[in-house]
């Protein structure tokens, strides 16, 4: 590789007194970024880590601004992506980078670990540009998590490589270089970067170890994998209880993530029980325990999605420790009320991304018109709760079937009222209303499949209705 090195050398050390765009660096900046060849690529990215990771100190602090300069506007852009709504030029060449590390022919001399370390330099570089607040690390957090859980087939196909080509750094090799699952690598580096204060965006965070619990449940290694991932959130929710509540919601989201995925090995539910509220198996040892963590509920409440709080309420309604827990019900059946969403708790959602729906649904389609007046299936300015009646999806679609287009506000509550739509409209569309006359069946098909195609329906919703 040397000959190589030799000739991008002078190509990288920049020229005394030279304006930057004069640089030759620039010049070799725009040819990679240009080159449609990704072996070629690699080859140079190849030669320029050989020489970083080599003996020797000379032009190396130069070589590395370089690296880092030519990676600045992908780093930028990961740093901001927000959620599965947002969208990011190619990453063709950054994700090139990745390809290089994960194959072991090339850059024969770096071990795993220190391919692992170089990879985790990027992530680390992906840290969005917010306060230092906990209950704003917290609130973000908790938002991205929900973002992850029910958008997860609406990521950025940009995105959505980079995550795919990530997930190899949650594995481990070993002595004959044979790859296994090692998820305690996204606990130890995201507790490392908590105590610096530099979490990196938990929305490709969250994003790479869900693919990672995904391709464990297709392989079949969940079974075992599952015990690791559950002690290590264990121990280091004890260790944390005294702690701010921020990196106990973070802990418990990818708790979360991963029994999304493994579902049909442990619910959320029974993990919740067992691991809380059980008094025979619970971590809980002492009553100052209880209390700190219940503290640690309450805060999360807010930021929290629909399903777990009412899997979280329930568990500790039928619960011996009841009485201590009272204000945290409370509190979330307070909030489940204002969602329009079951609040009476006799029963577990079967999923994460799926919450129960009650009887009373949030008023919205505010211009179908008719008997409910101030409260109808729409109307953005509405908050207020009112008996759900089939008979009021029945003159939507009336109405559907007259003009052949989705009311206006139908479609703002899809763009300003997310959760709701998601949550609570389609669920009592899709779902739980039945007709049974073929011209509205046909009717609500033609007004999901609209929804479809502006990307409104969640993937788990629309397989369910189509099971229906």
């Amino acid at each position: 590789m040397m000959p190589l090195i030799s000739f991008l050398l002078p190509l990288i050390v920049q020229v005394p007194n030279a304006p930057i765009h004069h640089q030759p660096s620039a010049d070799l900046t725009r040819c990679l970024h240009d080159l449609k060849n990704t072996l070629v690529v690699q080859d140079y990215l190849e030669a320029i880590l050989t020489y970083l990771t080599g003996p020797g100190t000379l032009n190396k602090s130069a070589v590395q601004i370089w690296l880092d300069t030519l990676f600045k506007p992908y780093r930028r852009t990961l740093a901001q992506y927000s959620s599965s709504a947002s969208t990011v030029s190619a990453l063709d060449f950054y994700l090139t980078y990745f390809e290089l590390f994960a194959d072991t022919r090339r850059l024969k001399w770096l071990s795993w670990q220190e391919r692992k370390a170089w990879v985790e330099k990027e992530w680390i570089y992906w840290t969005p540009a917010i306060d230092n607040r906990a209950s704003n690390h917290m609130e973000i957090w908790m938002l991205t998590k929900s973002d992850t859980l029910l958008n997860q087939e609406m990521t950025d196909l940009e995105v959505d490589l980079l995550l795919q080509k990530n997930v190899i750094w949650l594995s481990e090799a070993d002595e004959e270089n044979n790859m296994g699952p090692a998820s305690s690598t996204i606990f130890t580096f995201l507790m490392g970067q908590y105590s610096k204060g530099k979490v990196p965006n938990m929305r490709l965070l969250y994003g790479v170890f869900g693919k990672h619990c995904a391709a464990l449940v297709e392989t079949g290694l969940d079974t075992t994998e599952i015990v690791t991932i559950l002690e290590i959130a264990h121990q280091l929710i004890l260790e944390h209880l005294q702690g701010p509540t921020d990196v106990i919601a973070l802990l418990m989201s990818l708790v979360q993530i991963a029994l999304h995925h493994m579902a049909s090995l442990l619910p959320y539910a029974q993990w919740f029980q067992t691991t809380f509220v059980n008094s025979s198996s619970t971590i809980l040892k002492s009553k100052h325990q209880y209390q700190l963590w219940l503290k640690h509920m309450e805060t999360m409440i807010p930021y929290e999605m629909t399903t777990v709080l009412q899997i979280h309420a329930k568990a500790l309604m039928d619960s011996a420790i009841y009485t201590q827990a009272s204000r945290y019900i409370t509190s979330v059946k307070a909030k489940l009320l204002a969602l329009g969403v079951d609040a009476a708790l006799r029963y577990y959602p079967s999923r994460l991304d799926t919450p129960l729906l009650s009887d009373l649904i949030s008023p919205s389609c505010g211009d179908i018109g008719g008997s409910i007046s101030k409260g109808k299936l729409g109307g953005s300015g509405n908050n207020h709760i009112v008996k759900y009646r089939p008979a009021e999806l029945q003159k939507l679609m009336d109405r559907y079937g007259d003009t052949e287009t989705v009311p206006q506000s139908l479609w703002e509550d899809s763009i300003f009222r997310p959760k709701w739509f998601k949550q609570t409209f389609l669920p009592a569309l899709m779902i739980d209303w039945k007709p049974t006359d073929t011209l509205t069946l046909t009717r609500r098909a033609h007004m999901i499949k609209s929804f479809q195609r502006k990307g409104k329906v969640p993937i788990s919703l629309l397989e369910q209705y189509q099971q229906t």
